[in-house]
């Protein structure tokens, strides 16, 4: 019961998350005609008419024009507005994010005008803003139906696109917006029978009669043949660039496209979804673009519209519904309730447990070829020790916090190195590569060609590492930066080779090392990467280009295996391993004395006071035991007289004579006598034996604690033997290592904590080499295998590919797809993606297929935008930020509060509450505790495994960073020795009141920005690559781009969010929202993530340009207040001389998008 409640549990939540993300539509690129973007006008052709201007142009060789109509047209913020009607809430969106452009439907066409029927796609969000108000969010089911709306809707385009369905303008009086400047709408003449009875309570009043025939082809969707799965038959394998060309013919309308036919299917959708007046979805634009002529009239298959996740969602959700999830999503969907009570380490304030995480014996065998010299620093390597330390052998989460500049990348490399040389352990053990395949491969075949893909051992699976952010720009510089040249170091170059020849057909010919890593993602980069690594150039470009790697293999194939070439790989790798082993137990053994020496010295000390209290025994016996002796000596001297006078008198006893002459008197006096004497014997005796005893009890006493001396000292010789050894020992280690010996940091003016984060613990130079060269004889070993099986290579990456490309038959079974990828991470060690395309990429693919889903900038990703990751991997470490820039959610607070109650969800997983770092770092026991923005205690903010060392940002770049997000976790690691002559320091150019003319922009801001620019681009600074212009606020981007478009480009000047990721040597920060604009300063104010993003995008220097007095009473920007000093109104005005006369005001840059 318990189990089945928790599965409840994590499907609601995932369930919640799918319903938020209706509300969370594509973008359409704005109208502009070098972009192949145009605007849909009354009396003007379309593009695929004649007079177009499009049409002037080639599409190019063997390619043909294919067209997106986007129709109604909507900007996102207009959904925003209504939701918070709905909902309530802040009415005022400050930072501008929910901006941008949307279409409640978007369809393909080919060049002639003819609707490609399969690719008709129609905006969730749109739908969902209209049942906003109508049935509104009161009702239970208010957010259902849509998939049944759609696929009535779509039968209504279908029929347009047939011409079944009748455009008429409207009756005279009606009263109606113009969509494209027409007022035409759909009329539909009854035709009655059982299609109306059908569609009739979907459609309402519209007789749906006229679309006859509409809806069998929506039905027919997907009711081609698909080719078989398996195939035995002797098909020719070596088409290698055969196309799957058993799709069918293109199923296309049956009359070209008009502007009456958009303008009426845009009218007639956005009456339908109710959202007329609320969107005013009333432009229509078309996005032309060339495809390849055999792809033409067949649909992208791609949702134009709807979020990129939400169907992946929905999978997931139904999955967590019957089945436990992996760890890796079973811990990210852990409630924080079920996290009470669990130990957590504090890294920053318990250095101790930093040290021990980076003891030799946790270092991975392998590291990134970088800089000898060059280390990973402590918090880097304590990272990547506790992840392959609680990843390798098993799964589940872990989470880094990666503050900017802090080498997330870099430690990133270092976990990838880790992985490969895990997994060249395994090839190690292989007597011949074709030993790591199956004996049956599976197979399948389409047309005339036929793949096949044998599945791997499962030894040699669970490396496949994927890179995945929300942000296509991370992945895309991850992406070029692992197989690029310059990724390694020049005394490895020589050494590191890994496909070069391919790896610089992924880069555009760029230096490269290997094939390391790709950005795939959609569809188009994954064509790209076929055809760039898989094909390569023409024949007649290979001699100076080289060739693909489908080419290299074959000839590798056609050389033969060598077995003893295999083996003298594998014996290399093993002596590098071994090497790199006993390099490691040697530092082990110099930590476990580092570690012994705190209790040896403790030990010698406490054999010390032994001795000393022992000593203290002896010597507090000495004068008692003397004194008893001497009692001795003289009883025995009391003893001697009555026992000497008793032996006398007994000598002198009265014989019988004496007795008789005396009558016995005489023998009775002297009994008198000797019983005297006798007496006085024997209380002498009694005396001299009881000093005889206590004489001999203080001669043991002290024969014991003279054997406890002994013994201590013998204890304490022994102590100081084994504390020498170890002295000696570390002192030889000190010798051999120096600074890499925790302890022994270089400190100079640095504090402890300091140094010691900037240290490298037990990375010195013999070991960091052994370690990069196992690296790079485990890529020799990756390679030599792929060559060692080329022939069986070639063939399942042939598979892969078509896998890859959505080419493959839909009817593979889960585990043929996913044997294809396996191979091609053999190959291709790391693939990147966007969240965006993650589920499409890896469509078969199910729970727990990947190895390692390696998560970046996931501060900027929504708390669900992982889900499908992590239900596809056993291993995600997720690295990022929560005091970047946080994810945006077009759906308000109160929106997200009113759906999670009818999920019955917990708040913490509200979207706008967390982020995907957030949840991750929840998890890890290793972190520390950041102060909340507010100050209060319950609301700190814990972080996974923090690196502190920042190498961007001079100061007071730093220094402000620093103090308003991290509370002094950073340290300070630029070491820049030149000065920068653009620019001798920052300094914040003060504008009173502010005068803001429109929203928040200020003209006299503006002018001021103008002056800096100038200034700066006078004093040699390139503008194209060296500077960032940016504001918390679009009112004033869009001012500074009026005024400074002559001189700074325009995607070098945008708000704080655009920049996030990016950095540059100078930043311009125009605050506006002076004088009486307190609510867009409160809210820019409200956490120090907008600023701190900001600041920390400069490397060099900051400028900053707004109110001082107006904003410096806010917290985070006081601290830049007292950081960056005012320039005085005599420099104001020595500025403005050496500036131009005529300032830049007005956009001159006409055609090139500007607004």
């Amino acid at each position: 019961m318990a189990a089945g409640s928790e599965r409840r549990r994590r499907a609601n939540i995932v369930r919640y998350w799918r319903a938020v993300e209706m509300f969370s539509p594509q973008k359409v690129e704005r109208a502009s005609p070098p972009k192949g973007v145009y605007p849909v006008e009354s009396g003007r052709p379309l593009p695929w008419e004649d007079g177009h201007p499009v049409r002037r142009r080639s599409p190019g060789r063997n390619m043909v024009r294919q067209h997106t109509v986007y129709c109604g047209v909507y900007p996102v913020a207009s959904v925003r507005d209504v939701l918070l009607e709905v909902f309530g809430g802040s009415e005022e969106d400050h930072d501008g994010r929910v901006d941008g452009d949307s279409a409640l439907l978007a369809f393909e066409v080919t060049d002639e005008g003819l609707l490609v029927q399969d690719s008709i796609t129609f905006s969730a969000c749109a739908w969902a803003t209209g049942r906003s108000r109508k049935p509104g969010p009161g009702a239970r089911d208010w957010l259902d139906g849509f998939e049944t709306e759609a696929e009535a809707c779509e039968g209504v385009v279908l029929g347009v696109g047939d011409g079944k369905v009748t455009i008429s303008d409207p009756a005279s009086g009606r009263r109606k917006r113009p969509f494209a400047g027409l007022l035409c709408e759909i009329t539909v003449g009854a035709i009655g029978g059982a299609l109306d009875a059908a569609l009739g309570p979907v459609l309402g009043d519209l007789a749906v009669g006229a679309v006859n025939g509409a809806v069998d082809a929506v039905a027919d969707r997907g009711a081609q043949g698909s080719p078989s799965s398996q195939d035995d038959s002797p098909l020719d394998e070596g088409a290698a660039d055969a196309e799957d060309d058993d799709e069918g013919p293109p199923r296309l309308g049956e009359k070209p496209l008009t502007v009456r036919d958009l303008s009426a299917v845009s009218r007639w959708v956005a009456e339908r979804f109710g959202v007329t007046d609320d969107l005013r979805p009333e432009t229509i634009r078309v996005q032309c673009k060339s495809v390849s002529r055999r792809k033409a009239g067949r649909s992208g298959g791609s949702d134009f519209l709807n979020s990129f996740i939400a169907a992946d969602l929905d999978l997931v959700a139904r999955s967590l519904g019957k089945d436990d999830p992996g760890p890796a999503l079973r811990d990210y969907l852990t409630a924080s309730t079920a996290l009470r009570g669990r130990t957590r380490v504090d890294l920053k304030h318990e250095p101790e447990a930093v040290i021990a995480g980076v003891r030799p014996a946790d270092f991975p065998l392998g590291r990134w070829p970088a800089k000898t010299e060059h280390p990973l620093v402590l918090s880097q390597q304590f990272a990547v020790n506790r992840i392959v330390a609680q990843l390798a052998d098993t799964e589940g989460l872990y989470a880094v916090n990666g503050p900017p500049g802090t080498g997330k990348t870099t430690q990133l490399r270092d976990l990838i190195a880790s992985v490969l040389v895990m997994r060249a352990e395994k090839l190690s053990e292989l007597r011949r590569p074709e030993d790591a395949f199956t004996d049956r491969p599976h197979r399948w075949s389409t047309g005339t060609y036929q793949r096949s893909v044998a599945s791997l051992r499962p030894e040699l699976t669970g490396f496949e590492m994927v890179i995945a952010s929300a942000n296509n720009g991370a992945v895309e510089n991850v992406s070029k930066e692992i197989p690029a040249l310059e990724s390694v170091a020049a005394e490895w170059r020589e050494a590191a080779s890994f496909f070069p020849e391919q790896g610089r057909l992924l880069l555009d010919g760029a230096p490269s090392w290997g094939t390391l890593a790709a950005r795939l993602g959609n569809k188009g980069n994954r064509s790209d990467f076929r055809n760039k690594y898989w094909f390569g150039p023409p024949k007649e470009e290979r001699a100076e280009r080289g060739e693909g790697m489908r080419d290299a293999l074959r000839t590798a194939a056609s050389r033969g295996f060598d077995l003893m070439a295999w083996r003298e790989y594998v014996l290399r790798f093993r002596a590098a391993r071994q090497t790199v082993q006993d390099l490691r137990d040697e530092r082990q053994r110099a930590y476990e004395a580092l570690l012994d020496l705190t209790g040896a010295e403790a030990a010698v000390a406490t054999a010390r006071e032994a001795v000393l209290s022992a000593q203290r025994d002896v010597d507090a016996l000495r004068q008692p035991a003397a004194e008893a002796r001497a009692a001795r000596g003289r009883a025995q001297m009391d003893l001697v007289d009555p026992a000497g006078r008793r032996a006398e008198h007994r000598r002198n006893r009265p014989g019988v004579a004496a007795g008789i002459f005396t009558l016995g008197s005489a023998q009775r006096d002297w009994q008198a006598e000797d019983q005297l004497l006798a007496a006085a014997e024997q209380a002498a005796r009694a005396a001299y034996e009881e000093h005889t005893q206590t004489a001999a009890a203080y001669d043991r006493a002290e024969a014991a604690h003279r054997g406890v001396l002994e013994e201590a000292r013998r204890g304490l010789q022994a102590a100081e033997e084994h504390h020498a050894r170890l002295r000696a020992a570390l002192e030889a280690a000190h010798d051999r290592w120096g600074t890499f010996v925790p302890g022994r940091e270089a400190r100079g003016e640095r504090t402890q904590e300091d140094a010691r984060e900037l240290s490298s613990p037990w990375s010195d130079p013999a070991f960091t080499r052994a370690r990069t060269r196992l690296f790079l004889a485990a890529m020799d070993l990756h390679r030599a295998f792929i060559e060692g099986a080329a022939d069986r290579m070639r063939k399942n990456l042939d598979a892969a590919m078509d896998v890859l490309c959505g080419d493959a038959p839909k009817t593979l079974k889960p585990e043929v797809v996913l044997a294809a990828w396996q191979n091609l991470f053999l190959a291709l060690p790391v693939v990147s993606t966007t969240f965006a395309s993650l589920d499409r990429m890896f469509a078969g693919l199910g729970p727990r297929s990947l190895g390692w889903m390696l998560i970046d900038e996931a501060g900027q990703a929504t708390a669900q935008m992982p889900v499908g990751a992590l239900w596809r991997a056993r291993r995600g470490v997720i690295v990022g930020d929560p005091l970047q820039l946080e994810p945006v959610v077009t759906l308000p607070h109160t929106g997200q509060q009113a759906l999670r109650r009818t999920f019955g969800v917990a708040e913490e997983w509200e979207p706008s509450r967390t982020s995907a770092q957030r949840v991750a770092d929840r998890l890890n026991s290793y972190g520390t505790w950041l102060p909340a923005p507010d100050g209060s205690e319950d609301d700190r903010v814990w972080v996974g495994s923090p690196l502190r060392v920042h190498r961007r940002c001079d100061d007071p770049m730093f220094t402000i960073s620093n103090a308003i997000a991290y509370d002094g976790l950073m340290v300070h690691g630029v070491h820049r020795d030149d000065d920068y002559a653009v620019a001798r320091r920052g300094v914040w150019w003060p504008v009173s009141g502010g005068r803001a003319s429109h929203g928040k922009w200020s003209p006299e801001e503006g002018e001021c920005a103008n002056v800096i620019v100038h200034r700066l681009v006078d004093q040699g600074l390139d503008p194209e690559r060296e500077l960032f212009v940016i504001s918390p606020f679009r009112d004033v981007v869009a001012g500074l781009r009026r005024g400074l478009c002559q001189v700074v480009p325009r995607d070098r000047v945008g708000t704080v969010h655009t920049t996030q990721g990016k950095e540059a040597d100078v930043v311009l920060l125009v605050l506006g929202a002076g004088g009486d604009k307190a609510g867009p300063r409160a809210w820019a104010a409200s956490a120090p993530n907008l600023l701190n993003v900001a600041v920390s995008r400069a490397r060099r220097r900051l400028f900053v340009v707004g109110d001082h007095d107006a904003w410096r009473g806010h917290q985070h920007f006081d601290v830049l207040a007292r950081q960056l000093p005012c320039i005085s109104e005599s420099e104001q005005e020595a500025m403005r001389a050496l500036a131009p006369a005529a300032l830049a005001h007005g956009c001159r840059c006409v055609g090139h998008g500007a607004p």
